[in-house]
């Protein structure tokens, strides 16, 4: 009788922050208490505090141990064991976050106590460890600037407050121990649309510019792709994987779907405050348009369409955050109190915003790049989402010049003016379904580095239906490109047919064992890349899966550009998978890759 085999997957079991440079303020401390100041923050925080010390202790001991050795000055990245992996990030000088991971195991289920840890196929890769760590650290700039800076204006404890905001809702939205590298590739999925079109767009996109003069950058999706971007090219890429992106795959709608939709509040808008902008989003029906990030609908706007401007009647106020939250158990601010209200009644209006202009719009102050700031606007209209970034004043200090009565103008004037998005989406509809919608011929995932172009096929895994991926992922991917496209919405309130065109899913294009060779593959010739001379190189990496019967894995790369190629059929061998590849690229990519 054979013996049943109980397996355990990997599970998140640590990430934290340290400072080795931080000390103690009392004169003459103790060593635990110069450990102790070290470690700004410790997820989960019910950990024993002695198990807190001797991780950081670990791993802190390591960095210096491997930068001693290291002539650039590079440390440590990742360290397994058999029951750990733990994965570090030297995110700024001194600023250290750290992963930890627990290792798969197996155990029979006559002995449970018999445990054995083997490393899973399905586990993450190392590089993909540290894309997730670098993705937290860049949201957390996104929305509250280097971590170094917030230390220095508001002290460890505030920065504890907000990470103890942060993280859980960070981790929230990702599958950590199940993530592989292209998963945590930032980069975009461009539009498909033709020249006069795309140049319509710039030009919407430059009228806005001209009537509202306090927009910095702006740019448009249409069904999550891509189709123009005014943007600094670095800022953009990590809006783009806040707003749509989610585990690879285009989500349109992600913000408002848990485990991100977190309700917005007033604290999330103030200086310093411990709670997080991030995951915070206006809730809107799939069938609504309005601002995902903005002010919220109010009953006007909904009978106006795609209005809400500053015709008719005047709101009370100048407007308010909340409106009416049409889902169940959703309210206002989570019911916030104004002043005159008695504990046990919820306010009728929730407190105002610290914008001017009549206040009530929730648009974070977000951090760039450069070190600049701006204020963040996402509008939805049918399948467009408009990103605006507004100023600031110095340095993030002043208020928004874009309360919630010029954001609704904004609103009116994107949608109705002429070449405005009404009058675009029928166009861009008719273009993108054309091309996004035709079946390819191969599974494949494309990256250019030099632009952040991402492509990944739309052939499913044989025998898997695209959109059968499992958990929040399945929800995500069924959702398809447009996201509320294929939630209840009439085709004459598109203004013409959905596409339905399904959502760009990783979960669906290539299994476990394939992600974490394609993972490894790429970490391979990236290094080779990097050693050797990459503007003169093709680097080729050919792999079967499984010991036998398994299917190929090609990857190429040449310059910046990547793909790996994957076959449907387990009976080739070498030379026809090179035909395979070579009948790939010739119909792709003839005028990139060569032979």
């Amino acid at each position: 009788m054979a013996r049943q085999q109980q397996t355990q997957p990997a599970e998140l079991a640590a990430w934290f922050l340290y400072d080795p440079t931080r000390q103690p303020e009392k004169p003459k401390p103790t060593e635990i208490e110069e450990q102790d100041a070290k470690l700004v923050y410790y997820y989960p925080a019910h950990r024993p505090l002695d198990e807190k010390r001797n991780q950081a202790s670990l791993v802190e001991g390591l960095v210096g141990f491997t930068r001693s050795f290291s002539g650039d000055g590079d440390c440590m990245e990742v360290m397994r064991t058999q029951q750990y992996t733990v994965c570090v990030l030297e995110a700024e000088p001194d600023i250290f976050l750290v992963l930890a991971v627990k290792n798969a195991t197996s155990s029979l289920a006559s002995d449970p106590q018999a445990t054995k840890y083997a490393e899973d196929p399905s586990t993450a890769h190392d590089e993909a460890l540290r894309g997730l760590l670098k993705q937290s650290h860049r949201l957390f700039w996104l929305f509250h600037g280097s971590v170094r800076k917030f230390l220095g204006n508001h002290g460890v404890i505030k920065l504890a407050d907000l990470l103890d905001d942060f993280v859980p809702a960070f981790l929230a939205t990702v599958e950590v121990p199940r993530s592989h590298r292209f998963e945590t590739l930032e980069g975009f999925h461009f539009g498909p649309v033709d020249r006069q079109t795309h140049l319509s767009i710039l030009s919407l996109l430059f009228g806005l510019r001209r009537r509202f003069a306090t927009i910095r950058f702006s740019a448009l999706l249409f069904k999550g792709f891509v189709l123009a971007s005014r943007f600094p090219s670095g800022d953009m890429r990590v809006l783009y994987g806040y707003v749509v992106l989610n585990n690879g795959a285009v989500v349109p709608d992600k913000l408002g779907r848990r485990p991100f939709g977190r309700i917005p509040t007033v604290a999330t808008l103030r200086a310093g405050s411990s709670s997080s902008a991030f995951a915070r989003a206006n809730f809107l029906k799939p069938e609504e348009d309005g601002f995902v990030i903005g002010p919220p609908n109010t009953d006007r706007d909904r009978e106006g369409g795609g209005g809400g401007g500053s015709d008719g009647e005047e709101e009370e106020e100048g407007g308010h955050l909340g409106g009416r939250f049409s889902d169940a158990g959703a309210s206002d601010l989570s019911g916030s109190l104004s002043p005159s209200s008695s504990p046990g009644q919820r306010s009728r209006r929730p407190p105002r915003l610290p914008h001017e202009s009549g206040g009530g719009a929730f648009t974070p102050l977000v951090h760039l790049l450069d070190g600049s700031t701006g204020y963040l606007a996402v509008l939805k209209y049918r399948d467009f989402l408009l990103l605006t970034l507004h100023e600031s004043g110095d340095e993030g200090s002043g208020p928004s010049a874009m309360g919630a009565e010029r954001l609704r103008e904004l609103r009116k004037f994107a949608v109705g003016c002429r070449g405005g998005l009404a009058e675009l989406l029928p166009t861009v509809e008719e273009q993108f379904t054309k091309i996004v919608g035709q079946p390819d011929a191969f599974r494949f995932v494309y990256h250019n580095g030099a632009n952040g172009a991402i492509r990944v096929a739309n052939k499913a895994i044989p025998g898997r239906s695209r959109g059968n991926s499992g958990g929040w992922r399945e929800a995500a991917a069924a959702a398809g490109v447009g996201g509320g496209s294929s939630a209840g919405r009439s085709q004459s309130s598109q203004g013409g047919s959905s596409s339905g065109v399904q959502g760009r899913s990783l979960q669906t294009a290539l299994t476990a064992e394939e992600a974490r060779i394609a993972g490894r593959m790429h970490s391979l010739m990236d290094s080779s890349a990097q050693t050797g001379h990459p503007e003169r190189e093709i680097l080729q990496i050919s792999v079967k899966t499984g010991a036998s019967g398994g299917n190929w894995v090609c990857g190429r790369r040449s310059l910046e550009r990547e793909f790996q190629l994957f076959s449907d059929s387990q009976s080739l061998n070498f030379s026809q998978m090179e035909e395979e590849r070579l009948r790939f690229t010739g119909q792709c990519f003839s005028n990139i890759f060569t032979s």
